[in-house]
């Protein structure tokens, strides 16, 4: 999501409140807002976009144990009636769909895939291994971290509403040691990067 008008940039995280960031920011200018679907941060890593060196880049950020529950129960959803396939197919636990996640592939439109195939790192990092972001918004402090945001791109602060909610109970009560360890062996680049642990 791009806004020209006040000069940020928000890359979308799945999983990650990004829904109800685009809501919140849409608000803002709806009618020059540009969305570019998985686009704009390959350019920007590969250095194209000059154009964009002065624009705010942010995105979100969530530990991955509470991630993958999160995605577990939405994509337990009946999802025909929107004609689209999910990799995570319903009635499945959390450590069969585990065992079964297909790698990442960009190529595949997103639908196709379950939504966290990738690490959230590598939206973040260009090439060389260097942040392209200049913020990330925490998803355990996340009102607090976008009203840091709203102040830095100069718009009011305002109270993030709450979409594509899933209900369900803490994340630890979900794992066993093997789920644990094959979320460990696949976020191993998230977790190391963010500094993630289990249980917080």
């Amino acid at each position: 999501m791009i806004s020209h008008k006040h000069k940020f940039i928000f890359l979308f995280q799945h999983k990650c409140a990004g829904i109800s960031l685009k809501i919140a920011l849409q608000k803002l200018d709806r009618f020059n807002l540009k969305f570019h679907r998985g686009v704009l941060s390959e350019e920007y890593k590969n250095n194209q976009l000059e154009k964009y060196k002065d624009y705010f880049i942010f995105t979100t950020k969530r530990n991955p144990f509470d991630r993958v529950v999160s995605a577990w129960k939405y994509l337990q959803k009946d999802f025909s009636r929107f004609g689209v396939r999910r990799n995570m197919k319903r009635g499945l636990s959390l450590k069969d769909s585990l065992r079964n996640l297909p790698a990442y592939d960009k190529s595949v439109y997103e639908h196709d895939y379950i939504h966290i195939t990738e690490n959230q790192v590598d939206t973040i990092l260009d090439a060389s291994g260097k942040p392209i972001t200049d913020m990330l918004i925490r998803f355990e402090n996340l009102q607090e971290d976008f009203n840091i945001v709203c102040d830095k791109i100069g718009i009011p602060q305002q109270q993030l509403p709450h979409k594509n909610k899933t209900k369900h109970k803490h994340y630890t009560e979900y794992y066993d040691d093997e789920t644990r360890e094959l979320v460990a062996q696949k976020y191993a680049k998230d977790i190391e990067y963010f500094g993630y642990e289990f249980g917080e």
